[in-house]
């Protein structure tokens, strides 16, 4: 308590009330008096279980996360930025009309009051909810993951990012059109509406979709894996990152000249089609595969153990990681692939080119 003291007497000296009050990180148990005139208090990473029952009128920012708060006091009018997650916090008491954000993760709050409507930023992950309330229009970015949400209602057309994972949700209302970032993974969802033309990334995995509907022209990353999907739409050119693992796919259509990172593996693949030249990963193990396209020369992980492989491509010289066990190789021989270090297999490959060896083996 003296230390924070002393650092509130600094503040004071120093006569400027729009400078931050860091009294963060001191094992307070309690705040000491503040001064009337503060406007940024930061008593975030204490012990403190109760903040004073007055706080200063001229408050626009309060930072009093991680501590182990069970209620917060009236909040002033003024109010801007209100950080009070990873508490103990069951509910919320009314919030300022001026609030812009609110950042409550991490509670146990099992509802939220009415959301101002110049709020533009809201997070709420990890609580307990299983209903929002009406939501601003101005809302930009909502983040309501982990909780016990069956539905959402209406989303705000001004939503750029919006985060609804670890849920029970069945189903996603219309998508508002400037949304680029849609996190929606590990819900019990069939399917998903239509995609807005400017969504950039997709995280959609661990869901029941058997399903997608077509994709953006915009999107660069579709994460869709453990679902139900037996095929894949027509993939954007820009997209750079897929994981369609644990479904239930057959073929791959042809993949996008800028991928970086494909992960095909636990479907039913017999045959992969060329690799984009840009490609560093490949993970393609627990299929049907009986040969592998030609290997980038970028490729540095490539993993495709548990198919039906004879052969390997030339390995590429950047390739750092090879996992290749539990196939039918021939070429290179198990003796060479299970005994010897990538560069070894490398160089042994090189020493001796597939056409020399399986000639070798007519004779």
């Amino acid at each position: 308590m003296e230390e924070a003291r002393r650092i509130i007497m600094e503040w004071l000296d120093e006569g400027s009330p729009d400078v931050v009050l860091k009294l963060a990180g001191l094992n307070l148990t309690e705040l000491p008096e503040l001064p009337d005139e503060l406007t940024i208090l930061d008593c975030s990473r204490n012990q403190i279980t109760k903040l004073p029952d007055k706080l200063p009128d001229r408050l626009t920012e309060l930072y009093c996360h991680t501590n182990q708060l069970t209620e917060l006091p009236q909040l002033p009018d003024g109010l801007g930025r209100l950080y009070c997650y990873s508490n103990q916090l069951t509910e919320l008491p009314q919030l300022p009309d001026g609030l812009g954000r609110l950042n409550c993760d991490n509670n146990h709050l099992t509802e939220l009051p009415q959301l101002p409507d110049g709020l533009g930023r809201l997070y709420c992950h990890t609580n307990q909810l299983n209903k929002l309330p009406q939501l601003p229009d101005g809302l930009t970015e909502m983040y309501c993951g982990k909780n016990r949400l069956t539905k959402l209602l209406q989303l705000p057309d001004r939503l750029t990012t919006l985060n609804c994972d670890n849920n029970q949700l069945t189903e996603l209302p219309q998508l508002p059109d400037r949304l680029t970032t849609l996190y929606c993974h590990t819900n019990l969802l069939t399917e998903l509406p239509q995609l807005p033309g400017g969504l950039g990334r997709l995280y959609c995995y661990n869901n029941q979709l058997t399903k997608l509907p077509q994709l953006p022209d915009g999107l660069t990353e579709m994460y869709c894996g453990n679902n139900q999907l037996t095929k894949l739409p027509q993939l954007p050119d820009g997209l750079t990152k897929m994981y369609c693992n644990n479904n239930q796919l057959t073929k791959l259509l042809q993949l996008p000249d800028r991928l970086t990172e494909l992960y095909c593996n636990n479907n039913q693949l017999t045959k992969l089609l060329q690799l984009p030249d840009r490609l560093t990963t490949l993970n393609c193990d627990n299929n049907h595969l009986t040969e592998l396209p030609q290997l980038p020369d970028g490729l540095g992980r490539l993993y495709c153990h548990t198919n039906q492989l004879n052969k390997l491509p030339q390995l590429p010289d950047r390739l750092t990681t090879l996992d290749c066990d539990n196939n039918q190789l021939q070429y290179p021989p198990s003796e060479i692939v299970s005994y010897k270090s990538l560069q070894e297999i490398k160089d042994w490959m090189h020493q001796h080119p597939y056409n020399m060896v399986k000639s070798a083996n007519k004779r």
